[in-house]
């Protein structure tokens, strides 16, 4: 069975400490798994530096002024690692992606473009002009970004997002934790996991692993009685940070070995296997 071992985190910004402490989460791993595929397969980082050219980002590609590379990846990454803004308009931090060398990349790292979705366009036609406000209130905000990827001869739909915070425009619902709920509105009605679907096949497996600004209580929540977010995914998640997996072929998907842990960050480092 193939599997993905991924560490996320929202990092707050890029410093060379912040790098050390993806060092230090990696070494944990090796310690604690070192018989089972103990290097990482997939870094995914959210709030990082706007630009690419942040520390964080140049310790995976190796620092060339310190020679910092990162621990039993050595030469195998795929390099450079993948950046985008977190906003269509280039604004906003940014997201980081880095994959060892056994994960092909078919698509680099990519903001999904709700302006260009004709899918939830055509949704939104559909809806009141209450219900439509707020859903073009969300849209506007932070998009998730995802990145399409073979492992272990399978196709993985890699999704990371740094989900908006705020209170519905619909009313009488919020998220523990802060998230938007109406931004979830906006993601499932969108063409993203249909794509997700489309690309994974009968045998592949969509990830997310993201800060999702919601906690476990918050993605179990059954939202105007109607709407639980993200229904087909199960995971991991620590406090607001999750990493979930779907397999829309059926059969099973384990997310497992989960470990979280404290940072310079105001969120812990996570991570997980995946296996399908």
């Amino acid at each position: 069975m193939p599997s993905m071992r991924i560490i996320s985190w929202n990092s707050r910004g890029e410093t060379y400490a912040k790098g050390q402490e993806l060092q230090q989460a990696q070494a944990w791993l090796a310690t604690n798994y070192g018989g089972n595929n103990p290097d990482v397969d997939a870094f995914v980082i959210q709030e990082a530096q706007n630009a690419a050219g942040g520390p964080v980002r140049n310790m995976m590609n190796t620092d060339p002024a310190n020679g910092v590379t990162l621990v039993s990846l050595g030469a195998n990454i795929n390099r450079p690692p993948d950046h985008t803004t977190e906003l269509v308009t280039g604004g906003g931090d940014g997201y980081l992606c880095c994959t060892h060398t056994n994960v092909t990349i078919n698509t680099h790292l990519a903001l999904w473009n709700y302006g260009a979705d004709a899918t939830l366009t055509g949704w939104m036609t559909s809806l009141n002009m209450t219900q439509r406000g707020a859903m073009m209130a969300a849209r506007a905000q932070r998009p998730p970004a995802y990145t399409e990827l073979t492992v272990g001869g399978t196709p993985v739909f890699l999704i990371t997002w740094h989900a908006p915070l705020g209170v519905s425009g619909l009313g009488a619902e919020t998220m523990p934790g802060g998230g938007l709920i109406d931004a979830y509105l906006v993601l499932e009605n969108s063409n993203l996991l249909t794509q997700a679907q489309t690309y994974a096949g009968a045998n592949g497996v969509v990830i997310i692993a993201a800060d999702l600004n919601t906690t476990k209580n918050g993605l179990k929540k059954n939202y105007w009685g109607i709407y639980k977010p993200l229904r087909n995914f199960r995971g991991l998640g620590n406090h607001l940070d999750h990493i979930l997996a779907w397999k829309p072929g059926g059969g099973n998907v384990v997310v497992d070995q989960g470990h979280n842990s404290a940072t310079s960050s105001d969120h812990n480092m996570i991570s997980a296997r995946v296996t399908w």
